[in-house]
Parts: structure tokens; C-alpha cells; sequence
């Protein structure tokens, strides 16, 4: 079993993720310019006709091309450097593979309410029935009981609708879940300077690493492992009191999802037939998730 390597954000940062390639960039054009100019100077020498124009340079202006030895040193200095360069950091990486996951959610979430759509007769049956027990008319539970012995075809759900409905969930929360871990790691500075540095020491690029990555939501960790290192790990949820807890409780969950616009436009939230756009008392701010003649909003 391989041991694993968790981000207590006591790492020591790495260098800025283009530091390397300034410094290359700086040296090497550098000792471009001194090159050109001995090119220049060099150029000068050949071309000129000394039988029939002869031409003398003032004397020492060569030493204009002169490359110091600091120059040197410089440049050699930023070739090794480049050791530790990253094109491709873990904060770019990170923040592309939740967005990959946020793309997937969204996937998700038309597949949910696709099915709550097909399921929304549940709500409709559950309004007239608590309208029909609530107010005791004779009339009302006649009518609920005649509509749904002459609908119980269309109004049945069996354990394909069951089944569709328990998964379009599970990959809503998987997918959701996975994007904000990965982009909460990706926002932290700590975090991203510990798994940069594990991919300069293992000698891993992050370009190859799409099979390297995952977020285990059970033990709110999302991990790098590689086949030739330990696996890299980072808590989301303040485990070992690291600086980074994004993890939020049922009920925090409850609050922000009963507040969102998917919720009050559903059919859940106020009735049925503001539901489908048809309620006499419903919000006229807000539009129906679904459209009166039929599909999604």
C-alpha cells in the first residue's frame, strides 16, 4: 500500500510559475544582443573593400560585444532552472479540471430535472389530496378520487423513474461536489505551492496528470498519485486544522439550496399549477420551470 503525503500548509512556496522562463528569457536575449553586435562588428570586417575603399573601425568598440562572465553565469543559471520550471500549474490545472466538472454537473442537472418534470404529477396528486383532507369536501375527494383511477396509467411511477431519479442525484452531488473541491484547492495558494512541489520532485507535469487526479468525497481529500510517488493529498474540510474548510452541513446546504432560483421556480415550492405556469396565486417574477405547453424553461 502506498504511504501518502497530506498538505498541513507548511510547505515552502515554490518560485512564481513564470519566474523561471523570465529568467531565461532576460539572460538569453541578453547575450543575443552581445552576439548580434559581434555579428555586426565581424560583418563590418568582411564586407568591406580594403583594395579600392579601405575602412578603419575606432579602436576598441569591439568591446561593446564583449560577453562578461556574470552574463554567463546569469544564463547558465536560468538553464538550470528550468529544471523546476511549470508551464502548467497546479493552480491552472486544478482550476480547468472543476470547470470540466462543473460542465458535468450542469449535464446532471438537466438530467434531474428532466426527470422531476416526468415526476411533477406527484405534486399535483399531493395537492388535491391535501385540499381534499383539509377541507373535508365530499366533492374535492370524489374528484381527486376519480382523477386518479381514470389517470393511475400516466400517474405511476415504477423503479425506472426511482432508479433515475436516485442517480440524476448521485451525479449531481458527485460532479458539484468534485468542482468545488477542485477549484477550492486551486483558489489556495498553500495548497497549490504543495502539489507544484511534489510535481517538481517527483518529475511529473500536470499536462499529464487528468488520470492522476480525484477527490474522495468520503474522506473529503482531493489526491494526486502518481505511479512513481507518494500519493499528495489535500483536506478540504479543516482536518489536522488546515487553513482550507469548504465542506458545508445538511442543513447549510438546505439553506442555500431553498433560496436558489432552480428551487423557487420548481414545482415543490409553491404548487403545482404555478409549477406548469397555470396557478392563479403564484409569483409573477418568477417564470416556471417548465413551460405551459410543454418543455423545460
Amino acid at each position: 500500500m502506498k504511504t501518502a503525503a497530506v498538505c498541513l500548509f507548511l510547505s515552502g512556496s515554490v518560485a512564481a510559475a513564470t519566474a523561471e522562463l523570465d529568467n531565461l528569457v532576460a539572460t538569453s536575449t541578453a547575450l543575443v544582443t552581445q552576439i548580434d553586435l559581434g555579428i555586426q562588428y565581424v560583418g563590418a570586417a568582411t564586407t568591406a573593400s580594403y583594395m579600392q575603399d579601405p575602412i578603419v573601425a575606432e579602436y576598441g568598440i569591439q568591446a561593446n560585444a564583449y560577453i562578461t562572465s556574470e552574463q554567463a553565469t546569469a544564463y547558465n543559471s536560468a538553464l538550470a532552472g528550468m529544471t523546476n520550471f511549470q508551464a502548467y500549474t497546479a493552480t491552472q490545472f486544478l482550476t480547468d479540471q472543476g470547470n470540466i466538472q462543473l460542465e458535468l454537473m450542469e449535464d446532471a442537472i438537466d438530467n434531474f430535472t428532466s426527470v422531476v418534470i416526468d415526476m411533477s404529477t406527484v405534486v399535483q396528486v399531493a395537492d388535491m389530496a391535501v385540499e381534499a383532507q383539509q377541507t373535508k369536501d365530499t366533492q374535492k375527494q370524489e374528484d381527486l378520487q376519480d382523477y386518479v383511477v381514470n389517470n393511475a396509467e400516466i400517474l405511476t411511477i415504477d423503479q425506472t423513474d426511482v432508479d433515475s431519479y436516485n442517480q440524476s442525484l448521485d451525479d449531481v452531488a458527485e460532479h458539484a461536489g468534485t468542482a468545488g473541491a477542485y477549484l477550492a484547492v486551486a483558489a489556495n495558494v498553500e495548497a497549490t505551492d504543495f502539489l507544484d512541489n511534489a510535481s517538481i520532485e517527483s518529475g511529473n507535469r500536470w499536462t499529464d496528470s487528468v488520470d492522476n487526479l480525484s477527490f474522495d468525497h468520503g474522506n473529503n481529500m482531493v489526491a494526486v498519485d502518481w505511479a512513481n510517488a507518494t500519493m499528495y493529498g489535500v483536506y478540504i474540510d479543516g482536518s489536522y486544522n488546515t487553513a482550507l474548510d469548504v465542506l458545508k452541513s445538511n442543513s447549510e446546504i438546505l439553506s442555500i439550496g431553498s433560496n436558489s432560483e432552480f428551487y423557487l421556480t420548481g414545482p415543490t415550492a409553491n404548487n403545482y399549477d404555478c409549477f406548469i405556469g397555470q396557478g392563479e396565486y403564484c409569483d409573477s417574477e418568477r417564470e416556471p420551470l417548465i413551460n405551459p405547453d410543454g418543455g423545460n424553461r
